[in-house]
Parts: C-alpha cells; structure tokens; sequence
C-alpha cells in the first residue's frame, strides 16, 4: 500500500468504563517532513465492548436517523435477511426481517438522507470467490420502532467494469450517489461509482473512479467497509488493522491525496468489519467473534479532524 503523508500512533493507558483490563489508546499524527503542524488525534473512549452473539457475524454498521443513540447492523451470508436495531450499550432493541429478498452475501450498511426520511443501503457485494454475475443494494427507508418487518423501496443492481469483485466497502457522497470500494483479494483496491438512479431491476455498470491501493501485500490490508461523514467533508475506508481518512471532495475530483491513517492494532479486533463516523468525530468499529461461542465487539474513538 502506498505510503500516508500524516501516520497516526502511540497509546496511553486509559481503561474504558465497558472494557475493563484493556489498555485504550490516544494517537496523534506524526509531524509531516515539512514541519507542519500535525492534523488528527483520535482517542479510544471504549474498547471491546460486547455485543450479543445474535450478531456474532456482524458485518455493516450504520448510525439511525431517527435516534442517535441507536445503531443498526446485520450479518453476512448464510444468515437471515434481518437488520438489528442496538442501543449505545450493545443490547439488541429491534429485530427487522427485509422481506421480499434473496440474501447472498451483505458485507456492509450505510445510513444516508433521501428526501425527508433517513435510508439504509444494504450492500449484498460480498463475493468471496469472485464469481458473480453482480451485486446489489437494497435501499430501505429507515423502519420505525414498532416494526417488525420492511420491504425494500427500491433494489440497485450493478456489475464492475473490469470482471467480478469480492467487495466488503459501501459509501455515499453529498450528491446521494453510491460509491462502492473492493476489498483487493487479489487486485488493486479501487472505487467504483455507482451511475444516477435508474430504474428498478435494472443492471447498470459501475464506473471505476480511482485506485486507492495496489493489490495489498498482506491480507490484513484488504478492506472491510467504509463511510462518509453525514456532512460529506471525510470519507474512511477500513482494513482489518487501521483507519485511512479521506477528505472526499478531493478524494472523488480526481485529486492526488494522501490519507491520515488510524492503526486500530491497540483494540485487539478479530475481524474488523465496519465503521461509522459522525460529523462530530466519533468513531464506531466492529468486530465478528473471534470463534463459535464467542461474542463480537465493538469500540467507539473520538478523533480530531483538520477542516478538509
């Protein structure tokens, strides 16, 4: 992977109230070679909290619209089409069934306006064989609190340009326009646009924007999910082991940018697999089990950002 102009390090012991016994961290950025001041310092407020093991294979993570305080995610193949509603302290307070769907492989969730309500875009872009005609993402408007089902306002379905991709990553830009990056099993790690809306059922083709990464050296540099700032100043992408933040205009006008990276080693993750980012700074990671039996993890940052 290419090398970051801002790398971020360093911890100090701070015990979080939901994981006691585990070292927490505060990273600042390293001074660039020019001198300049240093841009971003992301502390872990809580690490390794748990979650049920309902999610032991959770894989999307996205933050509600209609309440702050509650997040949604779900897990990927070879489980049911359900979104779980779970509060700030990880227990599940609703379970959503996506009626009407076939559920290959969702790797990833992301929350976006769409006129006056709030939508979930579910990414079925898994692909571990890399053997699929193509992909879709189901745009649900967010349920309410007493429902128990939802069926999808409309299916998005697309196919790369340059041959079937194993992708993990979903985001959204200011525009409301999809962008999905692949996770770089054994190519050059990319982001693909998806085209304006077009009709449902429709496959369209996606346009590949840009190359983030060479083809990663090590498997825990491939990528895992992604977001964009509710306000669309930064973009994240994540590996299994760190944070690389984008300022996303640049990042989608074709701009040479270089990314300020978070190493997320300090939390112990066993398969990292989402991420959330607020407008604020906060940060939400999380983790499959570690094993059968086990339950997954998640872990909020509080990270100081430059103005992009």
């Amino acid at each position: 992977m290419n090398t970051p102009r801002l790398l971020v390090i360093g911890a100090i012991a701070f015990a979080g109230c939901g994981s006691p016994n585990v070292d927490t961290a505060v990273a600042q950025a390293m001074l660039p070679a020019d001198g300049t001041q240093a841009t971003a310092v992301c502390e872990v407020v809580e690490a390794r909290m748990p979650l049920p093991q309902e999610v032991a294979e959770t894989s999307g993570l996205a933050r509600s619209g209609r309440d702050a305080d509650l997040f949604w995610t779900h897990n990927d193949r070879g489980n049911d089409p359900v979104l779980f509603a779970i509060d700030s302290r990880g227990e599940i307070v609703q379970r959503v069934r996506v009626t009407g769907v076939e559920m290959t492989d969702w790797e990833d969730l992301e929350s976006a306006p769409c006129g006056e309500e709030t939508c979930l875009y579910v990414a079925d872009i898994g692909d571990n064989d890399s053997d699929r005609d193509g992909i879709s993402v189901l745009r649900i408007v967010e349920p309410a609190a007493e429902a128990t089902e939802v069926t999808p306002a409309e299916i998005l379905r697309a196919r790369f340009p340059d041959g079937a991709r194993d992708a993990e990553a979903l985001f959204t830009d200011g525009a409301g326009l999809l962008h999905v990056i692949n996770k770089g099993d054994a190519e050059d790690i990319a982001i693909y646009r998806w085209p304006a809306p077009g009709q449902d059922g429709g496959t369209v083709t996606l346009e590949r924007l840009r190359v983030l990464f060479p083809e990663p050296g090590n498997g825990d540099d491939r990528v895992t999910a992604a977001t964009a700032m509710p306000g669309s100043s930064w973009m994240v992408a994540r590996t299994y082991r760190s944070l690389y933040f984008y300022p996303l205009a640049a990042l989608l006008g074709g701009e040479a940018v270089e990314p300020t990276v978070v190493d997320l080693s300090m939390l112990s993750e066993a398969q990292g697999e989402s991420v959330v980012l607020s407008d604020g700074g906060d940060v939400w990671v999380s983790s499959e089990a570690e094993r059968r039996g086990q339950r997954p993890v998640w872990s909020q940052l509080r990270c100081t950002l430059p103005t992009p």
